[in-house]
């Protein structure tokens, strides 16, 4: 074998490790989105595309080829809704909630944003296409846009509503001379000779009396419709009971109304062929004919790897094959009607990660939530983990979840991480033993009480201390405060006086046991010491805080995150930007306890300062291996700083990065890779960082990737580093390359010497040490040019 030969080889084994391992290099941002619950989906000359919650992904007809499709690889936004294709044009939309579009023809991507950038009060939903020579007409959120293909820009508005007011669109048809519209108003239709723009050219035929039999149409709800053997196919959308829509027949000939079929279903799409209609309903898929027969009837997918069948959107493609959107099982398709296939990429079940944790390789997350006024917003109950691929509890696998709702915090058993505890604002406190559900707690069986007069436990915080010991808090109750002892005892701590508030959310135990808990909505802080000693009150140590300055001004009660560094500080999130009590153990002791709010120097020659991110709500904080902050903002998207908060490293936000919303949740790290992970409130995002956790010695020291292949240009990482290592990287001769200080367990390099040469081929040695020399390593690294 020639070096060459061993080059190639050597190549062909990083991509396969690379492919086995999951990692990304530093600086690299990859989007965690759910792919298994199909919404919408459209078929291109060689793919099909499928929308789900939030997400986007395509589905390869001549390789079997899945790809993701996100901010990450090249799309505009986030918020994926709709998809259409134009079979003229060649012409892929891609249609977001927030009115921006995106249109891919020839591989490139064309942003069109003039929805998104019109200042409408009605809402902006890209929700349906339909195509007609040269013009796609999109449904939308406040009327229908026409687009004209060639010229790639919007021709025209229609606003359909009576004296031109906005009217919420779910789909569009046409028969060869006429748009019809199903909206929440009623089925509108307009005449395509005449100038549809004027308002007066619309009608709404549902509003018309066509027999007493159907007198209930009129202003009606319809939320899909279809133009298929000289009909049209409409589904009346019954949002006051669920499995109770009705679909019709409206036959344009004869301007009369009568049913498909006198079933009660819950019909969620209708679409056809020219000889084929399909109405796909929550559970099953019907197919009629032009004489409307009902030849065959999809009630479960024979071979397919699940027998759960719960279809959103379903096609009949080319050679006569079916595509299905599945809400749980992503894209599956068939050739025979009676051999199903399921085609999805990995992901979460939802797109929410309303609170998160890390530990070791493993990321946790929580999908539930509440509103500004601390109501839930009853999610269904879901536990994410990320552990080399995701998978997800909810009550679909876990029956004995099925009534729990809004999961709001997470924590994970440090000296036995195959035990998570997850907080429910409404039911207790889950249990799960390796990843499944183990054991609720409520009123029954803890001292975690309910809300006088009612059923609900609303617990908001969770926090282990250095004893394994579960801190838990919960609201509107006497027992604000309740530990789960690792030998099984519970205890509650009665606060409620003490902390003369309602409401309770985190909680975090700081290296000297004490206890920091946020009291939402104006309340402030409560910080406890319980002095090991929880069933004993009387002994503690307590005190209710005010966020005040040195002048004892209040800076802001309104707190949203709580976090201790790795010196000890602890730093707090608010409306009015960051404060810091660098002094934390001194709480009980000093009258005067002024938080700190860092002052950034603007260097304009004038002396003045800024307050680090005074004009942001801080939403979530999250320390590095490095001791740098990373803070989430309400509005202002992520910043990662100093140490000390003084100097800003990045700012990521949706003009300037892959971030898929600027509205922040929550943060993690994943210690030992340092890769950072954005709870949005568009989803699930991650940045792979320079910082991991610092290791106690060199056993783990690896570099990635390794081997370094021709024509990469990214950073390549040593981790496994004792914190704040001296790393010096030097050629098989001994001359030195460049040096560098790890920041936490981790260095990276950028591939060239001292000159900002790219280095040669061959093999290189990495020299690690601590800070005073007693522990060492050495690695090496080869390089393909």
């Amino acid at each position: 074998m020639n070096i060459w030969q061993k080059y190639i080889t050597l190549i062909a084994l990083l991509v396969i490790s690379i492919l086995t391992t999951g990692q990304v290099a530093v600086g690299q941002w990859r989007d965690h989105l759910p792919y298994h619950n199909g919404e919408r989906l459209t078929e291109t000359k060689n793919k099909i595309f499928v929308v789900t919650n939030m997400g986007l992904f395509s589905y390869d007809k001549n390789n079997g080829e899945l790809e993701k499709h996100s901010k990450v690889n090249g799309l505009s936004d986030a918020g994926v809704l709709s998809v259409g294709y134009s079979e003229d044009y060649d012409i892929l939309f891609i249609g977001y909630s927030n009115g921006n579009i995106d249109i891919i023809e020839d591989n490139i991507i064309t942003n069109i944003s003039d929805i998104k950038r019109k200042q409408i009060t009605a809402s902006k939903n890209i929700n349906d296409y339909m195509f007609i020579g040269k013009y796609a007409y999109i449904a939308t959120g406040f009327g229908i846009v026409v687009f004209d293909m060639e010229k790639q820009e919007i021709y025209n508005t229609y606003f359909i509503g009576n004296n031109g007011a906005y009217v919420y669109v779910n789909e569009i048809t046409s028969s060869e001379t006429h748009i019809y519209a199903a909206t929440e108003e009623g089925i509108y239709v307009g005449d395509l000779s005449k100038a549809l723009v004027d308002f007066s050219n619309w009608e709404i035929i549902t509003n018309l009396n066509y027999g007493d039999q159907f007198y209930w149409l009129k202003e009606k709800s319809f939320n899909t419709i279809e133009y298929f053997a000289n009909k049209i196919f409409v589904n009346f959308n019954n949002t006051d009971q669920s499995n109770a829509d009705t679909v019709l027949i409206y036959d344009i000939a004869t301007n009369t109304w009568n049913y498909l079929n006198t079933e009660i279903i819950d019909c969620i799409s209708l679409n056809s062929t020219d000889n084929i209609l399909l109405l796909t309903t929550r559970y099953y898929i019907k197919l009629y004919n032009t004489e409307l027969e009902n030849y065959h009837h999809i009630y479960k997918y024979g071979g397919a790897d699940s027998e759960s069948m719960r279809p959103n959107y379903a096609i009949w493609g080319k050679n006569d094959i079916i595509w299905i959107a599945d809400r749980v099982q992503g894209l599956v398709t068939s050739k025979d009607l009676w051999y199903f296939q399921q085609k999805a990429l990995n992901g979460p079940m939802n797109y929410v990660f309303f609170e998160m944790a890390s530990i070791g390789n493993s990321v946790y997350g929580v999908g539930g939530g509440f509103t500004a006024s601390l109501t839930g917003t009853y999610r269904g109950s879901m536990l994410h983990r990320l552990k080399d691929k995701w998978e997800t509890r909810y009550s679909g696998n876990e029956s004995e979840m099925s009534s729990i709702s809004d999961l709001v915090c997470v924590a994970v058993n440090p000296s036995n991480p195959s035990q998570v505890f997850a907080g429910s604002w409404g039911k207790g406190l889950l249990e799960f033993n390796d990843f499944k559900f183990a054991k609720l707690y409520n009123n029954l069986n803890s001292p975690i009480e309910t809300i006088p007069g009612s059923k609900y436990l609303r617990v908001g915080g969770l926090a282990f201390d250095k004893s394994n010991n579960l801190w838990i808090t919960s609201s509107n109750n006497a027992m604000p405060i309740v530990v789960k002892m690792a030998n099984g005892d519970w205890h509650g701590i009665n606060y409620t006086n003490e902390m003369n508030a309602q409401n309770v959310r985190q909680i975090i135990v700081t290296k000297s046991n004490k206890k920091w808990v946020v009291l939402p909505r104006g309340g402030g802080l409560f910080i406890f010491d319980d002095k090991g000693t929880p069933e004993n009150k009387s002994d503690d140590d307590y005190r209710k805080l005010s966020i005040i300055d040195d002048n004892g001004q209040i800076i802001s009660n309104e707190i949203f995150s709580i976090a201790e560094d790795l010196n000890g500080s602890i730093w707090v999130g608010t409306n009015k930007g960051v404060v810091v009590y660098h002094n934390p153990d001194k709480v009980f002791t000093n009258q005067h306890f002024p938080g700190y709010q860092i002052k950034i120097p603007r260097n304009d020659g004038t002396n003045e300062a800024d307050l680090l991110l005074g004009a942001e709500t801080v939403t979530a904080i999250a320390v590095d291996g490095a001791n740098r902050k990373w803070f989430g903002t309400q509005s202002g998207g992520v910043f990662l700083t100093s140490p000390d908060g003084v100097n800003e490293i990045y700012h990521f936000n949706t003009d300037n990065s892959p971030l898929l919303s600027n509205n922040i949740y929550s943060i993690t790290i994943n210690p030992t890779t340092g890769e950072v992970f954005f709870g949005t409130e568009n989803g699930l995002i991650s940045f792979r960082a320079e910082a991991t956790q610092g290791q106690e010695d060199f056993t783990d020291v690896y570099a990635f990737p390794n081997p370094v292949p021709p024509n990469y240009s990214g950073l390549v990482t040593i981790s496994g580093l004792v914190a704040g290592s001296i790393v010096k990287v030097t050629d098989i001769s001994g001359n030195l390359v460049t040096e560098m200080k790890s920041l936490g367990g981790q260095a990276t390099w950028n591939g060239q010497d001292l000159n900002g040469n790219r280095v040669a081929s061959g093999v290189y040695l990495v020299f690690s040490s601590n800070e005073d020399g007693t522990k060492k390593n050495v690695t090496k690294i080869l390089f393909l040019n």
